[in-house]
């Protein structure tokens, strides 16, 4: 009885593709362009890293052909694992699972001009993803929503309050980051905002939303929750399974039935199954 096992796994994987290389592969699966190695020593040891697409364009490693439209690849993944199985009692055991799984993928367009430039204009960066984390739940799985009441269910109900201080909060980190940053007034017009919400975090921003719906299904303090669209491997929670073999060992069960086992299992995930950059999304200046 106690504890049986505990196994904790962590993987990451980077990759990158850039079509239009033009140097070939010598020595060490490298060869000297302008003076440069390339594609770089840590290129050849696995290391993956965003900036390897500008430098190869500075060295002058990509070529200029203006017809050349693949898109160069980055893509970087992340899975945390960690488990645990306890015996309580002969034939008890408990197996405790948390999950943290990211996978990300950008891709951008390396194109040349007729004149052989690379304008930034031109690469297009399209940021394309998925999370998923173990979480608990349990305090909202089972709400009852009556007819009596309306089908008013409680824990939307407190989602839809919560917006309202996440947003305060949001706007709050951003006037400390921004001093020109006025939460209370509207940009477009001038005028003082109308309503509870402040200016650029209103009741359909994703940066309000998720935030608050995650504080009300997980009954967390919205002035407290953690505001990141990707919580840190700090916030998993366990899930587990529950299986009980025990009543095989009774006599009377056991001339009847070869094996019995009562299982119970409780899973629930934070999961963000797609989501995509806007391509129309500005950032303004400074920041």
């Amino acid at each position: 009885m106690g504890i049986r096992s505990v196994s904790l796994t962590y993987t990451q994987g980077n990759g990158q593709f850039l079509p239009g290389f033009l140097p070939e592969a010598n020595f060490l699966g490298m060869s000297k362009v302008n003076n440069v190695s390339a594609p770089g020593l840590p290129f050849i040891l696995g290391y993956a890293n965003r900036d390897f697409f500008n430098k190869a364009v500075t060295n002058g490693w990509i070529t200029t052909d203006s017809l050349l439209y693949t898109p160069a690849i980055y893509n970087k993944r992340e899975d945390l694992s960690l488990r645990s199985v306890v015996e309580l009692l002969p034939g008890l055991k408990i197996d405790f699972n948390s999950d943290r799984r990211f996978l990300e993928n950008e891709t951008s367009y390396y194109t040349a001009d007729y004149n052989g430039n690379f304008p930034d204009s031109t690469r297009n960066p399209v940021v394309t993803g998925s999370f998923s984390m173990s979480i608990i739940a349990w305090g909202t799985t089972f709400e009852k929503v009556l007819k009596e009441n309306n089908y008013v269910s409680a824990a939307f109900e407190t989602f839809k309050a919560n917006t309202v201080i996440i947003s305060e909060r949001k706007a709050g980190e951003r006037q400390e980051l921004d001093p020109g940053y006025d939460p209370d007034l509207d940009p477009s017009t001038g005028l003082p905002i109308e309503g509870e919400y402040k200016n650029g975090y209103g009741p359909t921003s994703p940066e309000v939303l998720i935030p608050s719906f995650y504080a009300a299904y997980t009954k967390t303090d919205p002035e407290k929750v953690d505001m990141a669209i990707f919580p840190s491997a700090l916030r998993m929670m366990p899930n587990w399974r529950i299986t009980f073999d025990g009543l095989s060992r009774i006599g009377f069960i056991k001339e009847h039935f070869r094996s019995v086992n009562l299982t119970h299992q409780y899973r629930a995930l934070y999961q963000i199954g797609s989501y995509i950059s806007n391509l129309y999304y500005n950032v303004p200046d400074g920041e």
